[in-house]
């Protein structure tokens, strides 16, 4: 299932990337200084032991131009006395970039030979540990910094991975270091800062680790609550509209789940369905298909989406928080919440 949704990502990906790669031409604004990335070489801790071909050379990433030119990226392999699969994962990563052109504006228009050298980072990148991907890709930003045209060719291809709502790569934290590095970048006219500021505002609205924005509900009897006022172990937070087939499915599996069931019997989960949106009508026709048990709920201030205290990229959103109501897990999967309860009831 996950082969099949990342090759629909894929094949998605390659069409958006065609309507963003513009008619290049050699004379694009370059900085005539070194291009080349400075790459740190030092290995990072080897925790992780993971299963890859980090032997790879250069036949792993020959792509063709379009245009009938050769375009490709000689990937360093690990020294062979380099020890243990993840320092090797580390090496290669952190070089995998160390031959590329970051002069070359043709990479721009060459979608096919581009996303096999920057899918295959990505695969490796997956692999590693949180922070550390965040900073791997950073350092990559930060390395097309000289080359405007082609570090925002690179910015907008991570916000398609790391950022959109229906990618299997989707990374918050990924993609926050990649928005600082862009920004920090002195080179990106004025203009280009507006939106990459609003999506690092928003993305860090609500971060697992902090208190999460309080929300004034009303219930379907007029009576009202806040998000502050549930007192529970934790609180498991959605985020839905009626009607929307995916909401839907994450309430079934919700309102079926055995660990749902038994945590809430034992008073340590408490569900809060939130209907952030203006049509109140549609909203309490729905409320009979909605779990017994659960608090429903909706935001007739419309303070949700007039302020973004919470910016909801997609419905339905997942929000797991503890008793403190500081956040533990942020827009996650239902199976991705599913895993963390169990986790709770095993550990009693």
């Amino acid at each position: 299932m996950i082969l099949i949704m990342r090759r629909a990502f894929l094949s998605w990906l390659i069409f958006e990337l065609c309507l963003l790669a513009p008619a290049c031409k050699e004379s694009s604004p370059v900085d005539s200084s070194s291009v080349r990335p400075e790459v740190s070489l030092a290995m990072a801790d080897s925790s992780a032991v993971v299963s890859v071909p980090l032997d790879s050379g250069p036949s792993l990433q020959e792509a063709s131009h379009s245009a009938g030119l050769p375009r490709s990226l000689e990937i360093p392999s690990a020294p062979v006395l380099l020890v243990g699969e993840a320092a090797r994962l580390n090496y290669v990563c952190a070089n995998y970039w160390y031959n590329f052109d970051f002069a070359d504006t043709g990479w721009i228009a060459d979608t096919g030979a581009f996303m096999r050298v920057f899918s295959d980072w990505i695969g490796l990148l997956s692999m590693l540990p949180e922070e550390k991907a965040a900073s791997r890709a950073g350092t990559l930003i930060r390395a097309a910094a000289r080359n405007v045209p082609l570090q925002k060719h690179f910015f907008s291809v991570m916000g398609l991975y790391f950022n959109d709502p229906n990618s299997p790569y989707r990374n918050e934290t990924i993609f926050i270091e990649v928005l600082r590095a862009y920004l920090a970048s002195p080179l990106l006219p004025p203009e280009d800062r507006l939106r990459p500021e609003l999506q690092l505002e928003r993305a860090l609205k609500n971060r697992p680790g902090a208190l999460a924005a309080d929300i004034c509900y009303q219930l379907p009897d007029g009576s009202r609550g806040t998000l502050y006022g549930l007192q529970a172990e934790y609180v498991l937070l959605l985020f839905y509209n009626p009607g929307c087939e995916d909401c839907g499915r994450v309430e079934k599996a919700l309102a079926s789940s055995a660990v749902v069931k038994k945590l809430s019997a034992q008073g340590r989960l408490k569900v809060l369905a939130v209907y952030p949106d203006e049509d109140l009508t549609l909203w309490q026709q729905h409320l009979p298909d909605m779990p017994s048990g659960w608090i429903v709920a909706c935001e007739p201030e419309q303070q949700i989406n007039r302020e973004e205290t919470y910016f909801l990229p997609a419905i339905p959103n997942l929000y797991l928080l503890d008793r403190q109501k500081k956040v533990v897990l942020k827009d996650v999967s239902v199976e991705e919440a599913l895993a963390r309860l169990q986790s709770v009831l095993q550990e009693g």
